[in-house]
């Protein structure tokens, strides 16, 4: 069997080096290689157990429809349990952790299940829906289930349950967490938005209306950082009782700068596949504000390095807030900046081992921000 691409032993390999430099010990890389290895174990097991009734598509069906891959276990418990190990260990027991670390799971599982119902089985019309009754899933836990016995009605409904389980952890495990709880339901709908923005790309008649001024302030409010980090908020705010404002205000705009980096870094990374796809990702519209392309008329590297600056100028707002952060909460900051580093280093992978100049390889290293990009500062 072949297989699925991500899970072939060299970006395993590459996976476990960046999780190693992220853990700083060797004692620390035992402790969340062990803890990301059982939970993805269990969380799998349970999805297959969890998907196995009537009006669902089962674990396997989703797979083979290709709306589910096992990648997705893999990909999420890696990095669950890396963003939230340096925030919990020093507060929480393994069983906090792991069940943090599982809600999460399950956040971004029900979040990519749909997302590719959405982009190959619904219309703009039906994906806005499934948004709404995805939202509605995750604040209570409740869902009206898609009629119907096709492969797209079961699907979503597998989906929708997939994400109440974040609500069915906030009531049994993070039931004092009255005060996180409210800004991820906020953050969640702000998600929720710019994911419908998001469809804007891939229409013909609405990406034309589109400048890299909207994309920045608009459509990737799609990142996931703040709806991320809100459930280690909740299990913090479970477990110390009260959270300083400005703790909450700092890792909020830390992950959500950091998920906003890694979306730019994915589209520099997976640009050949948007554009055959017809999807106009932030690339193309940076192109389109400086002149150098239009469309699909072809990217050049200087434009595919300002792309990734135009990340970095994200990445060095949330490494900032990070270092802000740690005067006012302490824990790891310097593990936590680790891992923003493995993190940002794992998004760009693909494009790593498909570039053919090195030199692009070192540039990326050097995490920098040229003047014509910090110009866009003041826009996101």
């Amino acid at each position: 069997m072949v297989k699925e691409e991500g899970l072939d032993i060299i970006h395993k390999a590459a996976g476990l080096a960046f999780m190693r430099y992220a853990c700083g010990s060797g004692a620390n890389y035992r402790r969340v290689y062990q803890l990301m290895t059982s939970v993805s174990r269990h969380f799998e097991s349970y999805m297959r157990s969890l998907l196995d009734g009537p009006g669902l598509a089962s674990y396997d069906e989703l797979r083979k429809a290709r709306l589910m891959k096992r990648k997705y276990v893999a990909y999420s418990a890696y990095m669950a349990t890396l963003s939230s190990y340096p925030l919990l260990a020093p507060r929480a027991g393994l069983r906090e952790m792991a069940s943090t670390i599982m809600a999460k799971m399950s956040l971004i599982t029900g979040i990519k299940v749909l997302d590719n119902i959405n982009d190959s089985l619904h219309s703009w019309e039906e994906a806005v829906k499934s948004l709404d009754r995805q939202y509605e899933a995750v604040s209570t836990g409740g869902f009206q289930p898609v009629e119907g016995d096709d492969i797209k009605a079961r699907a979503e409904n597998s989906s929708l349950l997939i994400s109440a389980l974040v609500h069915r952890w906030l009531e049994r495990e993070a039931a004092n967490a009255s005060k996180a709880r409210e800004i991820f339901l906020e953050d969640l709908r702000r998600y929720i938005e710019g994911q419908k923005l998001s469809f804007s790309q891939q229409s013909v008649e609405h990406r034309e209306k589109i400048d890299i001024y909207t994309y920045l302030r608009n459509v990737n409010e799609k990142s996931i950082g703040r709806i991320w980090v809100d459930l280690d908020l909740c299990m913090l705010e479970q477990t110390v009782a009260e959270l300083d404002e400005r703790v909450i205000y700092e890792l909020r705009e830390a992950f959500d700068y950091l998920f906003k980096s890694c979306n730019i870094y994915d589209d520099v990374a997976d640009l050949d596949v948007d554009m055959a796809a017809g999807i106009w990702n932030s690339v193309v519209y940076l192109g389109m504000e400086k002149g150098v392309s239009r469309g699909f008329e072809g990217v050049d590297r200087g434009l595919l390095r300002d792309t990734v600056r135009l990340g970095d100028l994200h990445y060095l707002k949330a490494v900032n807030a990070a270092r802000r952060l740690g005067e006012r909460l302490s824990f790891d900051v310097e593990g936590l900046l680790r891992c923003f580093t493995a993190l940002r280093y794992f998004v760009m992978r693909k494009w790593f081992f498909r570039t053919k100049n090195p030199l692009d390889i070192i540039d990326f290293v050097n995490v920098r921000v040229t003047p014509e990009i910090m110009a866009y500062a003041g826009r996101l």
